[in-house]
């Protein structure tokens, strides 16, 4: 493992939109779990310096231990998430809700904009790409997603190829015949029509 110490306490720019985006070092765990055997050690000595019997001396330095971790993590985490609102802020201060998406999301949001208003019926997602899946799907609510629907959203994957000539989506062993585009973003992003 490459040692770098700047990673203790620096927080890369948000690279997400949630909590699964979170940065935990392998720095910042080696720091957390030295910091747990030193006190555990020294709690334990300290304790038993102070004529306790050993397994309560060990009770106490481990209380103490996982207290102190907890702390320190939480110091840790509340740092972080005071920079991310920061740089949130200066992000999207000002911004109404659909320009912040189109910050966010860029052409994922003009592309869900778009063929939202194109389809009127429930979808089936086509992509290789589980961000874009959940994003879309996020974005076509309140229509519902199922398979066999009429409508299909077909967006960066790298297996869904369109004959418009055949007017065929052929997408591994999937063919599906008789579809034809109701709105075509770009080369891989695109919504077919069921005739």
């Amino acid at each position: 493992m490459h040692w770098d110490f700047q990673h203790i306490f620096m927080y890369p720019p948000i690279s997400g939109s949630t909590i699964n985006s979170v940065f935990l070092s392998p720095e910042f765990r080696i720091i957390e779990y030295a910091l747990i055997a030193s006190i555990l050690i020294i709690g334990t000595i300290y304790f038993t310096l102070k004529s306790e019997k050993f397994p309560d001396a060990l009770r106490k330095a481990v209380i103490t231990a996982f207290f102190t971790s907890g702390m320190f993590y939480a110091i840790y985490a509340d740092t972080g998430w005071s920079q991310w609102m920061v740089t949130d802020v200066k992000h999207y201060w000002g911004l109404s809700t659909e320009e912040k998406l189109e910050k966010m999301d860029g052409d994922i949001y003009k592309f869900a904009m778009q063929a939202k208003n194109k389809i009127s019926d429930d979808y089936q997602i086509y992509t290789t790409n589980e961000y874009m899946y959940y994003r879309i799907q996020y974005y076509l609510l309140p229509l519902i997603k199922r398979n066999h629907a009429p409508y299909l959203v077909v967006i960066d994957d790298d297996e869904a190829l369109y004959d418009a000539n055949k007017r065929v989506l052929t997408r591994g062993q999937t063919v599906i015949p008789d579809v034809e585009p109701v709105c075509v973003f770009a080369k891989n992003a695109y919504v077919l029509k069921r005739r």
